[in-house]
């Protein structure tokens, strides 16, 4: 099976159909898109003076007066240092999201955004990273059943480290499968994949001093949260390249029930590129988005 992508055209399509009930109530809630990343500009006030796009040759013509048409409009909360407020630049990625309606036109909007401070030499910390946590992180076997039916999904999980590196607490926040069946196969499906992501993340061990933002629980042990986003993919489905939508059907948000840091008006765990580990928590220098984004 391969993922279906969508160019500068937007042509909404039949995902391969598997057995089960209720399938067209599940086709009307496929997505598809793309997530766009780029620097913001925000004054000490809280108010956007400048969006500027990564790549931008990459991105549909139409994408590339999107985006920053809307960012400009929105409104941060006035970051502060040392009591002033002062103007902010940031990272961000938005993840937009194209529905066709019933005319046939398409329906795109930006459903979730995040956004991160700009880190001295950040490349060069990532690949760092990249490198500390790949040893710690040993991917789930894909599950042979999924092989077999030739299943794909992304699993975004949310994980609680302690201060050893151990992983205390794993849950799932999202599954999101690429095919279309009956609402009952569909979460079967969901929770296989759920269930064979967790049991792998319960294994891993971080570096003990990979903390970047330590909280303590109600016992007193310190820890730290982060989200992990875990692709299972045939080799002949590659990612898609920046720039291209991607086609799929979204799962619910479930938020872990120990997890109490707040997110971003409208965010979605899957505003997340795949590959990635994201901390929460110790974003000070990071903006704080206050408009709402129309999510669904």
């Amino acid at each position: 099976m391969k993922r279906i992508l969508l160019g500068l055209v937007l042509v909404l399509f039949a995902l391969p159909l598997q057995a089960g009930r209720g399938p067209g109530a599940v086709r009307k809630t496929i997505e598809s898109s793309m997530l766009v990343t780029g620097l913001i500009e925000v004054d000490e006030n809280g108010g956007v003076t400048n969006v500027e796009l990564d790549r931008p040759g990459e991105l549909p013509e139409g994408i590339r007066g999107f985006v920053p048409r809307n960012m400009i409009e929105w409104k941060f909360a006035p970051t502060l240092l040392n009591g002033v407020p002062v103007a902010l630049r940031n990272r961000f990625g938005v993840r937009l999201v194209a529905h066709k309606q019933e005319n046939g036109n398409f329906n795109v909007r930006i459903a979730s955004a995040r956004f991160d401070p700009i880190a001295k030499a950040k490349e060069d910390q990532d690949q760092q990273t990249t490198e500390r946590l790949g040893s710690a992180m040993t991917p789930p076997v894909f599950p042979p059943s999924a092989q077999k039916a030739g299943a794909e999904a992304t699993v975004y999980l949310l994980l609680k480290v302690g201060a050893d590196g151990t992983v205390h607490e794993v849950a799932t926040e999202q599954v999101n499968l690429y095919f279309v069946a009956g609402a009952n196969v569909m979460d079967k499906w969901r929770k296989l994949f759920a269930d064979n992501s967790m049991r792998a993340a319960r294994g891993w061990r971080f570096p003990a001093d990979f903390h970047p933002a330590l909280a303590t629980d109600p016992e007193g042990r310190k820890y730290w949260v982060s989200r992990v986003p875990v692709d299972y993919r045939f080799n002949d489905s590659p990612e898609p390249a920046y720039g291209q939508w991607e086609t799929y059907v979204p799962g619910p948000w479930t938020r872990a029930p120990w997890q109490t840091l707040p997110d971003m008006p409208a965010f979605r765990p899957d505003a997340l590129a795949a590959g990635g580990v994201y901390p929460l928590g110790g974003d000070e220098e990071g903006l704080r988005l206050l408009t709402p984004l129309q999510d669904g």
